[in-house]
């Protein structure tokens, strides 16, 4: 019998007491108290509080567990960010630790395409994340006319080829895919370009009031110490998690494609 997965939990109580029912099946006289000891706590209730949501974990006793759990750096990258997940307070804490959990769970089970030939061109993922509306229909001249703006039938023939080479358009697949956290420059810049010209032709029509209604542009200029440029990217990301989170979230039919950038770049050279 293999050990529980911690992916397949999403609660680091529920999965500690799922680890504990398996080893009680391995060994009957295994125990609370047993595991308590092996944390080296004095008190015998000690993980049988932490289950019961009574007690809480110190990293210390987090970094036992994952050894006496033996989990593997991704298994423990994911605890880790349960254990964080279930002992947040603040709303804003709580949030943000969610959407980590959710973004680690929801990597491990995406398979992992060849970011060069997914980010070659902006329709490669607007087809794809279209696959996920109702009422999709894999048909070049259907895909060509659901694009906003249309693109040919040509075109779309094209999306629908990559991605099924891909192994992402077939009945029954799994639909969603990373890519590496770092994607190379170079392989993202076809994607990037594409989608800023498309913002520019949707500034370019803010006039009519149907579209205004539709898009939201958003923009910030800072100045930021030049060491400090890096930990603006992460920020990013992490809103860029957090939002994610929060549609996956949203109810109702998913029947319209959005496109969503975040961008940092600089406006000045450093200066002083």
């Amino acid at each position: 019998m293999q050990p529980p997965d911690p992916f397949a939990h999403t609660d680091h109580r529920a999965y500690l007491e799922a680890w504990y029912r398996w080893r009680k099946a391995k060994n009957p006289r295994f125990s609370y108290r047993a595991l308590s000891r092996r944390l080296g706590s004095n008190d015998p209730s000690a993980v049988l509080n932490v289950v019961r949501g009574r007690r809480g974990l110190t990293d210390d006793r987090v970094e036992q567990l994952v050894e006496i759990l033996e989990l593997d750096e991704p298994q423990a990258v994911y605890f880790r960010a349960l254990v964080r997940a279930g002992q947040a307070v603040d709303p804003e804490d709580v949030e943000r630790t969610r959407a980590v959990v959710a973004e680690l769970r929801s990597r491990h089970r995406q398979r992992r395409v060849e970011a060069a030939t997914l980010l070659a061109d902006r329709c490669w993922p607007t087809v794809l994340t279209l696959a996920e509306c109702e009422g999709f229909r894999p048909e070049p001249a259907w895909v060509a006319a659901a694009l906003e703006p249309p693109i040919s039938e040509e075109k779309a023939a094209e999306a629908l080829r990559v991605l099924a080479e891909l192994g992402l358009l077939g009945p029954g697949d799994d639909r969603t895919l990373a890519t590496d956290e770092r994607v190379d420059d170079l392989a993202s810049q076809p994607y990037h370009r594409q989608n800023t010209a498309l913002a520019a032709r949707w500034i370019d029509r803010l006039e009519d009031p149907e579209v205004a209604e539709r898009c939201s542009f958003l923009g910030a200029t800072v100045a930021v110490p030049e060491e400090r440029l890096a930990d603006l990217g992460h920020l990013l990301w992490e809103l860029q998690q957090r939002l994610l989170h929060q549609i996956s979230t949203w109810e109702g039919p998913r029947d319209r494609v959005v496109q969503i950038t975040l961008q940092a770049f600089p406006a000045s050279r450093r200066v002083g």
